[in-house]
């Protein structure tokens, strides 16, 4: 299976446009009010030093996927509790960001639509990238 990778430029655009719309989804963005634009610029900073923390982290190690990093760092057990902590932990924060997004579309846009079919329908253009890669969209 041919490898699709981004570029530095990418993956910084990739990663302002998430924080700013997370932020505005989320309990920090709903409760800063006018002063959401500090809570982006911190935001924006601290992800861009993790970042290049994971980026430098890669590059020391010849730009292995993090899981293969994990399991030669901490060893063969430590490393995969690590891996499985880390995927529960994206899969946890994708399913309030996916549950917040829902509820804002069903309140606004779709009113007499199902949580469900909301929801299908938002996970659809995720899985069609994960399947053709973020390179080719």
């Amino acid at each position: 299976m041919k490898t699709s990778r981004i570029s530095l430029h990418q993956m910084f655009t990739l990663l302002v446009l998430f924080l700013s719309s997370t932020a505005t989804l989320t309990s920090i963005g709903r409760y800063s009010g006018q002063d959401i634009w500090i809570v982006f610029l911190i935001s924006s900073v601290l992800g861009t030093i993790l970042y290049t923390l994971y980026y430098r982290i890669s590059k020391l190690n010849e730009f292995e996927p993090l899981p293969n990093i994990l399991k030669e760092t901490f060893g063969k057990w430590l490393g995969t509790l690590l891996n499985i902590g880390y995927i529960g932990y994206f899969f946890y924060i994708t399913t309030g960001l996916l549950k917040s997004i829902g509820d804002m579309i069903g309140i606004s846009l779709m009113v007499d639509a199902s949580m469900i079919l909301i929801l299908v329908l938002l996970m659809i253009p995720v899985v069609y990238g994960m399947i053709i890669g973020v390179n080719t969209i």
